[in-house]
Parts: C-alpha cells; sequence; structure tokens
C-alpha cells in the first residue's frame, strides 16, 4: 500500500497509466502460467487485502485511489 501511495505522489503519470498491479513473483506467476493470481498471504502482505474478510479492502482501495481490477485474484493454496 506504501509503494502505491509512493508512486501516485511521485509519479502520478505512471500510477495512473498502471495496466496491472503486482508484486514481483504474481508478475512472474502470470508472465508464465498467463493467470493474473496470488495466495491470501502473498496479497495480505500488500497490505490492502483482508485475511479476515477474504477480499480486498475497498476503503483503503478507495484512499489510495487503487482500483481493484488492476490487482490480482486471490486465490486460495493447495
Amino acid at each position: 500500500a506504501s509503494k502505491w501511495q509512493w508512486l501516485r505522489e511521485n509519479d502520478s503519470t505512471s500510477a495512473a497509466g498502471a495496466a496491472a498491479v503486482r508484486l514481483p513473483h504474481d508478475f512472474l506467476t502470470e508472465r508464465l502460467a498467463g493467470v493474473a493470481a496470488t495466495d491470501p498471504g502473498d496479497a495480505s502482505g500488500s497490505g490492502w487485502y483482508s485475511t479476515a474478510t477474504g477480499a480486498y479492502d475497498p476503503e483503503l482501495l478507495e484512499l489510495l485511489g487503487l482500483d481493484a481490477a488492476l490487482l490480482p485474484e486471490v486465490a486460495p493454496t493447495g
């Protein structure tokens, strides 16, 4: 969450033009498997996913100006 906020504040053009927001390993997974997915543990590390609700936090995303459609699907592990 803090890195996205930094990007919006310091390079708003890049933030506004983002086609997707991924953690590095999620980017690699998408490139190798063709699926934009992450797991709940990794998603919660981003700060904008709640393991309690099992979803991205819409209030936090709104505060950050981040469209949930840019984020990977969260899939269960196993």
